[in-house]
């Protein structure tokens, strides 16, 4: 199986290589992302084994469903589309190229 992109957001890896939910608390918190930023370097900055084996794992398991895809990129009327321009309800400029 050809995988297209090999990106994930921090979110996500947290999620499936640390078991943290970096959405669970009152939304996005920087000072959150800086630690399990921190916590991912600390476990494999010295382990290229590790780091390959949960890159591994990161493309054979499917994310599971975003806030913005299970409300149809429309939520209580405002458009949560900004990085999907085909879905965008509001007509205002994407935050991508595409």
């Amino acid at each position: 199986m050809q995988i297209a992109f090999e990106l994930f957001s921090l979110a996500y890896e947290a999620w499936m290589l640390l078991d943290i939910d970096l959405n669970a608390r009152n939304g996005h918190l920087a000072t959150e992302d800086t630690k399990t930023a921190m916590q991912f370097y600390m476990k494999y900055k010295d382990n290229e084994k590790s780091k390959e084996d949960a890159r591994r794992l990161l493309l054979n398991i499917r994310p599971r469903m975003t806030p913005a895809k299970a409300s149809n990129y429309n939520y209580e009327g405002i458009c949560v589309a900004g990085f999907f321009k085909q879905m965008c309800t509001c007509n205002r400029s994407s935050f991508t190229n595409n």
